[in-house]
């Protein structure tokens, strides 16, 4: 039976290389992996001279599967991967997964020169001018040419963000609408998997970390490296976390939401000005250096059913990751400069060898020595409250709240990432949820500074989403005080 809520295509099925043989199937897209799955077999498997021994499991790999819609559309499946059970039956079906699923046309390789992304934010983060004028005299004017908001080159691809519009026109009415895309135009063709990675993930993730919710790629058109110059874009679908395929120009959402003073929106693309395409660039670098500090930052919108324990945890960890030096120096992982360090364990060594116990072996106490001398690192703790300070007004703002909260928070932290050694979390889940909320705000307001997003600190201090956190957290009781032990 086909799943529940799926994009599928009915139609006829082939190999590039054998075209005479067609077999009847359906491709489902858009609820999990691209899956085909056909009537009968896709080739035909000879029987050996000594005839069919008994059924057996087959792996197969192909570069692609052709095929033509019911309604004549093309189609062609990329990186197709099946297991199917052949032998002598009267009757055989076949399953096979795909990494993509190309419309409207039939390319043979997995290589493409450009790409389109629309995402469900992205109009309503630029938030074009309007496309109609002031009505004077009973005409309205209208504005339908293309508006680019940022051109710029990463590693050699042109990267463009724009705005068009279309629609269609009768003798008794016009609909128009405006939709906001990702183009790209590659330096030289590249595989599906590839150009998602590189160049519509990492713009995805901005958008995320700019706005503070899910965002969604909502239509994918790719032009195959064996098109004609000119060739109109091919839809494509892949399976993927925070995709939800429609048709092109369908999923634009409203400027209001995110422009409200309670949306926990960091940055509009009208706040950078003519600074937008160094933002953009700056991004793409960051993202490709600190990959997975932005993964771990917005890994709880792509999974908003997560647990809040593992929200905080995934939050935390994206702090560890910030914490480079890069930002904090060379000596930012160490506890104290490396001749201070000598000296501390010396002076400990010192008294374990003159303390004249027996009891305490040579060897053992060569073994203490190598250990501290090995054991210079900055505690977590304060590594966490160096991020927070990083961050200038948002810090201030946490921190003047409750001192200890870089404290607390790593002792949140310690019992949801190691809670092995307890019977429970430490402290209360409410608790829990507003700390994870603030380091949230701090992860963001951090990667944004770091792209180069003039005011962010000062925005998001003034944000009534993070104050209102800010209030809770100042009401919480310091947890530690029940515990035996302390960060």
């Amino acid at each position: 039976m086909a799943r529940a809520d799926e994009s599928s295509h009915v139609g006829r099925w082939w190999l590039p290389s054998a075209p005479e043989r067609r077999v009847s199937g359906a491709v489902y897209s858009d609820s999990g992996p691209v899956e085909l799955r056909l009537d009968e077999p896709l080739r035909e498997y000879p029987m050996s001279a000594r005839g069919w021994e008994g059924p057996e499991f087959r792996s197969v790999r192909l570069p692609a599967i052709f095929g033509q819609t019911r309604d004549g559309r093309k189609v062609t499946l990329l990186n197709v991967r099946g297991e199917n059970l052949v032998g002598p039956f009267e009757r055989s079906q076949e399953e096979y997964l795909a990494t993509a699923l190309i419309l409207d046309a039939h390319t043979p390789e997995d290589k493409f020169t450009h790409a389109i992304a629309e995402f469900d934010w992205l109009d309503a983060w630029l938030d074009p001018p309007s496309i109609t004028g002031e009505k004077s005299a009973g005409v309205l004017p209208v504005h339908v040419g293309r508006t680019e908001h940022a051109t710029l080159v990463i590693e050699s691809d042109a990267v463009t963000l724009a705005s068009k519009v279309v629609g269609t026109s009768g003798g008794g009415s016009v609909h128009l609408d405006r939709f906001s895309v990702l183009e790209v135009e590659f330096c030289q063709p590249v595989g599906i998997e590839s150009l998602v990675d590189a160049r519509i993930r990492p713009f995805q993730d901005l958008l995320t970390v700019a706005l503070g919710r899910p965002v969604q790629l909502t239509w994918l058109g790719l032009r195959p490296a064996t098109a004609e110059s000119g060739t109109q874009f091919c839809e494509a679908r892949f399976n993927g976390t925070a995709v939800s395929f429609g048709r092109q120009g369908s999923g634009n959402r409203s400027a209001v939401a995110i422009q409200s003073y309670s949306a926990p929106t960091l940055f509009w693309a009208r706040d950078a000005g003519t600074l937008l395409p160094q933002i953009i660039q700056k991004w793409y670098e960051l993202r490709a250096r600190e990959r997975e500090a932005v993964t771990l930052a917005v890994g709880p919108y792509y999974a908003p059913f997560i647990y809040q324990e593992h929200k905080l945890a995934s939050s935390m960890q994206a702090v560890e990751a910030l914490h480079t030096k890069s930002r904090f120096g060379s000596d930012a992982h160490r506890d104290l400069d490396r001749p201070d360090h000598t000296k501390r364990v010396e002076r400990i060594v010192a008294i374990l060898r003159t303390a004249g116990n027996d009891e305490v072996p040579r060897d053992e106490i060569d073994w203490v020595e190598r250990i501290l001398k090995n054991r210079n690192d900055r505690p977590f703790r304060q590594r966490v409250e160096d991020v927070i300070r990083s961050t200038g007004a948002v810090g201030d703002c946490i921190l003047k709240a409750s001192p200890d909260f870089a404290a607390i928070a790593v002792f949140f932290r310690n019992g949801v990432s190691h809670g092995g050694a307890r019977n429970k979390p430490s402290g209360d889940s409410v608790d829990r949820f507003w700390y994870g909320e603030l380091i949230q705000w701090v992860v963001r307001s951090r990667l944004l500074m770091d792209a180069g997003v003039p005011g962010v600190s000062e925005r998001a201090a003034s944000r009534t989403g993070l104050q209102f956190a800010v209030e809770q957290v100042a009401k919480i009781d310091d947890p530690r005080k029940a515990s035996p032990t302390r960060p």
